[in-house]
């Protein structure tokens, strides 16, 4: 795609092509790296679900650039699909961990917490825009 036609269908004008570019070239990368990290943290001992949910936050990120970026918006639709998977691993993966931390310190733990703990504004900020996306591709 030509530099005019980004600038011609991107949907907010504060995005300039390099920083688009550079982010869709780079996010599917940090989320094979967050995959991989799964099953090293894992064999370390660490439960902590960090990874499902930097994957979470980087196919929302993708999404969102690609929204801004002025894609149709019925190519979205699979985009959103995979956030929605990505924030289903994170909850199977956190309530993984709050089983994890009962079992080892004998805790009777609430096992359906949410990952996204709205106290915490990154949380927030996610949760927010996971549902702001939904209700604009119609689910």
């Amino acid at each position: 795609m030509s530099t005019t036609d980004f600038l011609n269908i991107r949907r907010q004008k504060f995005l300039p092509e390099k920083y688009f570019a550079l982010n869709i070239a780079d996010l599917p990368r940090q989320i094979e790296l967050s995959r991989e990290a799964i099953g090293r943290r894992l064999a370390r001992g660490n439960h902590k679900p960090t990874s499902q949910s930097l994957i979470l936050i980087n196919r929302v990120e993708i999404l969102t650039l690609m929204f801004t970026g002025g894609a149709p918006i019925e190519s979205l639709v699979a985009l959103y699909r995979d956030v929605i998977d990505a924030a289903e691993e994170l909850t199977a993966a956190q309530r993984e961990y709050i089983a994890y931390l009962g079992r080892k310190n004998g805790d009777d733990l609430i096992d359906n917490a949410s990952p996204l703990p709205l106290g915490d504004f990154e949380s927030y900020r996610t949760a927010i825009d996971i549902v702001s996306l939904g209700i604009l591709l119609g689910d």
